[in-house]
Order: structure tokens, then C-alpha cells, then sequence
């Protein structure tokens, strides 16, 4: 205590002591400039102030009202901090959300589990047009960052073949603990372009996922199996159940998916759409889990329309990571898991 003490006290000291340093470098600064030393200390009040306010912005890092943003010297990777919420973004593959953590507990894959599906990014669809691999433009490649006085902006660079532009704007919400994107689609060429959003994030193998189920049955080529009870459908990711590529087709309702694992709740919360409004052989809400046994994929997709030329098409969805409450049970079928998550969202 003694140790930590005396450490705080030095810490104290050494900054009143810069702090008189600079009223006295500045006030000597202003006094040279003029004859009469009458207002020079209000004056060099007012220079320190604005030396401060330079130095501050010097600092490759800005702190915004709604979130800690800022860039990594090291990797170039962007970090937003909410709190005890942690995301992370990479400009040099397609501005890829590679972290998402809460308490430092990691919710999605890294490249080590796959070299090209791991995070969570935005595709086009629907896949019968927007075919594997996408558009690497705007899938892998670098992306231009800028961090904003309250957002992080993130941009493509045209992809002169599929004629598209992407932009990535990401913020914090301090109030409500949680992360908005906002995915825009710039139509640059002069062609009418018919997709829908999709934004695909990928977990690591095990947990719970579950949605409030929509008005329609699966789609006939559904082959995840799942557990349709109580208004919610719920997919329990399990190795010994994977024999092949397995995925879910379904409308949702309440514009939500939820994904539970190892004490935390991971809720990904979208505009709500009909089954008509999905995009040809697509769905609002896709889960996908891969052959080799490796990850899930919690897929969202927005409304299926056609973008005129020089016109753009803006999505935006929202990250939530809550720890449950002890008593909670994380099972299939338990009511009170899809009602923590409403009261999360205030549905």
C-alpha cells in the first residue's frame, strides 16, 4: 500500500510540475512579445490552454464521447472500447471485425482456425449471384480508415468488376453498451445493381443460437437440425453432430439472433424483415455450420432491393455481449434465456 501510495503522490507531482512548467514557459513567451506585462499572464493562461489542446490532439488516438477509439501502431488494427466491450477491425483484409471480446473473452474466430473465414464481415447476395469468393475489392483488400470525432470510418476502394463500393462506419454506444455498424453500398457503376446485405460472423464451434422464429417454415434445402419450441428456434453446436456442411434457411421476427457460450451472450440486432423481402434462395437469417468441424456462422441479412447508378444502399445492424445473470439457464427450450435477451433490447 506504502509502495502505491507514494507512486500515485509522484505521479501527482510530476504533472503539477509540468503543468507550472508550461504556464511559465508561456507567460515568458508572451512577456517577450510585449512591452507591457499588464494581461501577459491572462494572455499566457490562454497559450498554455491551446498548447495543451495541440498536444492532445497529437496523439494517434481519440477518445469520442460514445467510445475509446483508436489505431494500433503495431498491426495498424483499429480498437473500440465500450466499456468493458472490446471490437476489433482490420483495414489491410477488407475491414474484417477480428475481435470481439467481453472482459477479454474472445467470441469469434481468428485467422488461425481458418486462413480466409474467421471474424466477421459483409457480403453481397444472394450467393447464386454473389458467388464464393466475393468481390476481394472489397472482401480482403486494404481498406481507407479514418477515425471520426465520434466513429470510425472505413472504406473500400472501387471494385470497378462488380461495379460497388463498400464503406464500414463503426461507433460505440456508451449508454447501452453496445457496438453500431453502419454498412453502406455505393452503386459506381452504370448499371442497376439487385442485392442484399449480409453480414456473416463466425464463432467458434460450441454454444447455444437461438432467434424468435418468423412465419414461415425453413427453406426446403435446410438441412442444420434445430429445435422449434415456444416461438424460437434453437441450434445447439455440437462436433459429434456435424457429419457434413449443415444450414439453416429461416425468417426470423424481433430482427435478432443470439449466440451463448461460456458464460456470455453474444446478440446480433437487425431491421426485421418478411420472407418476401430476402433476397432469391436466401433468408433473414442463416446458420451455418462448416464440415470440418471448426466454426458456426451467424448470418443476417437485410432487404433485397435494386440500387440505381450513382445511388447507395445504407444497413445498419447492432452488437450487444452481456454476461447472464447466474441463475439463468443456458438450455434449449428455456423461455427465460429469449427474455433476458429482449430485456437487453428493451423489446
Amino acid at each position: 500500500m506504502k509502495r502505491t501510495f507514494k507512486g500515485n503522490l509522484l505521479t501527482v507531482l510530476q504533472k503539477q510540475l509540468q503543468f507550472l512548467i508550461m504556464i511559465v514557459v508561456s507567460y515568458n513567451y508572451v512577456h517577450s512579445l510585449f512591452a507591457s506585462g499588464r494581461y501577459a499572464f491572462i494572455i499566457a493562461i490562454l497559450v498554455f490552454i491551446q498548447l495543451n489542446c495541440t498536444v492532445k490532439k497529437s496523439r494517434h488516438e481519440v477518445v469520442t464521447k460514445s467510445a475509446d477509439i483508436h489505431q494500433n501502431l503495431s498491426d495498424s488494427t483499429y480498437i473500440l472500447q465500450v466499456h468493458n466491450i472490446s471490437l476489433g477491425i482490420d483495414p489491410k483484409a477488407g475491414a474484417r471485425v477480428i475481435s470481439f471480446s467481453l472482459d477479454g473473452k474472445e467470441q469469434l474466430t481468428s485467422k488461425s482456425i481458418h486462413r480466409n473465414y474467421y471474424g466477421s464481415t459483409l457480403w453481397l447476395s444472394p450467393q447464386s449471384v454473389w458467388s464464393k469468393p466475393q468481390p476481394p475489392v472489397l472482401d480482403v483488400a486494404m481498406y481507407n480508415g479514418v477515425i471520426k470525432k465520434d466513429y470510425l470510418h472505413l472504406q473500400s476502394s472501387v471494385d470497378t468488376v462488380s461495379g460497388l463500393q463498400f464503406e464500414k462506419r463503426f461507433w460505440g454506444d456508451l449508454k447501452d453498451t453496445a457496438i453500431h455498424i453502419r454498412y453502406t453500398i455505393h452503386n459506381i457503376s452504370k448499371e442497376v445493381k439487385c442485392l442484399a446485405p449480409w453480414e456473416v460472423t463466425r464463432v467458434p464451434v460450441g454454444g447455444l443460437s437461438f432467434f424468435p422464429k418468423g412465419s414461415d417454415t425453413p427453406l426446403t434445402k435446410s438441412n442444420l437440425p434445430v429445435l422449434d419450441t415456444g416461438g424460437i428456434i434453437w441450434y445447439t453446436s455440437d462436433k459429434s453432430a456435424i457429419s457434413s456442411s449443415q444450414k439453416l434457411f429461416m425468417n426470423g421476427s424481433e430482427g435478432w439472433l443470439a449466440h451463448v457460450k461460456n458464460g456470455v451472450i453474444f446478440i446480433k440486432q437487425f431491421p426485421d424483415i418478411t420472407h418476401i423481402q430476402a433476397a432469391p434462395g436466401e433468408e433473414e437469417v442463416e446458420i451455418y455450420a462448416n464440415k470440418e468441424k471448426t466454426y458456426i456462422e451467424l448470418e443476417n441479412q437485410g432487404a433485397y432491393k435494386c440500387i440505381p447508378p450513382t445511388e447507395a444502399m445504407n444497413w445498419e445492424v447492432t452488437w450487444y455481449l452481456r454476461k447472464p445473470p447466474e441463475n439463468l439457464h443456458v438450455e434449449r427450450g428455456n423461455s427465460e434465456l429469449s427474455n433476458y435477451v429482449r430485456r437487453v433490447l428493451n423489446r
